[in-house]
């Protein structure tokens, strides 16, 4: 558990410095000038979730989340911005590409969530036309990628007053509760992910088989649709297109 604990610190002073610049360049231009690490990871099928959350709301339990879902589903199908990314890779123009990848969003919602202020004091981060956490899922439901709200540890379903308006839907979507760490209710959400990708369902199943039986395994050309999770590391990504 120290372990853990430390590991989800250090992420979260690393995303603090990354998610609260205002300078990072757009999507568009970090097209020109892209790190070769970067170019690499293009050529990396997309993941199956994408987690979106707030590090100073639900960092901790968005880390957790993604490590047990990696067991399940396997590292290269599940997104956490500062666990999928490489040094050197454009910050941006790697969310994106990770979301529209995908097919499911899950944003993470802690008790904190509506009400975390931004560095002035005076406006909700939410309330930020350029926060990340709000363009990512903004995004999502743009693109008709599945939302699926995660409540966590007690916080209250959404209701569409208290949101921004563009992402009112979000208030009349089901979610799903989640306490931390509670194996019951991973495998609910394991299990109605598995619902919406039974390719990768039967794949994951078939490659234990091989396993179990020694056997090789083959590769195929199959396309599986995507999930994403992505957060906001320091609590607030601010910016589509780049982080404000």
């Amino acid at each position: 558990m120290l372990a853990d604990a430390a590991t989800t610190i250090m992420e979260g002073e690393i995303g603090a410095r990354v998610r609260d610049r205002t300078d990072l360049p757009s999507a568009t231009q970090g097209e020109r000038h892209v790190a070769p690490r970067a170019r690499l990871h293009e050529r990396l099928p997309m993941a199956d979730v994408f987690i979106n959350y707030r590090t100073d709301d639900a960092g901790y339990a968005a880390g957790w989340l993604y490590d047990r879902l990696a067991e399940k589903f396997g590292a290269k199908q599940v997104f956490r911005d500062c666990r999928s990314m490489h040094g050197g890779d454009v910050f941006t123009d790697e969310i994106w590409k990770a979301l529209r990848g995908s097919t499911v969003l899950l944003a993470v919602i802690g008790r904190d969530w509506l009400s975390l202020m931004d560095e002035s004091g005076t406006r909700r981060r939410l309330d930020d036309p350029a926060d990340f956490v709000r363009r990512e899922i903004k995004e999502a439901l743009k693109l008709s990628i599945r939302v699926i709200p995660v409540l966590l540890d007690g916080a209250w379903p959404l209701t569409a007053h208290a949101v921004p308006g563009d992402l009112a839907t979000v208030s009349g979507l089901q979610a799903v509760e989640f306490r931390s760490r509670s194996e019951a209710d991973l495998n609910h959400l394991v299990h109605d992910l598995q619902r919406l990708l039974p390719e990768r369902k039967s794949r994951n199943s078939k490659d234990k088989k091989q396993k179990a039986g020694g056997g090789i395994q083959v590769g195929g050309n199959a396309t599986f649709n995507g999930l994403v999770i992505s957060g906001d590391v320091n609590g607030d990504v601010n910016g589509f297109g780049g982080p404000g």
